[in-house]
């Protein structure tokens, strides 16, 4: 049987490069698009119970990744204050 890990392994060599290039994106920061990007096959892993299989991972990802983003973001702007 499949295990989580094996799931996230999986999605991490298929989705890992695009995840990156789009927090990249949204980012400016490629230092950080790969922190946000670890963390979100981190949080994938965690919560893959709330994994609805009948949308894509990337899509799950891009999901999970764009919220990091926005936190990211957050951050950012509250200690330019």
């Amino acid at each position: 049987m499949v295990d989580d890990w094996d799931i996230i392994n999986n999605w991490m060599n298929t989705y890992g490069d695009q995840i990156s290039r789009t927090i990249t994106g949204m980012t400016g920061d490629s230092d950080a698009a790969q922190d946000i990007a670890q963390e979100t096959f981190i949080r994938a892993y965690n919560s893959m119970d709330n994994f609805n299989h009948n949308s894509s991972p990337y899509t799950y990802l891009y999901r999970i990744a764009y919220n990091l983003v926005v936190d990211y973001k957050r951050t950012q702007k509250r200690r330019k204050i």
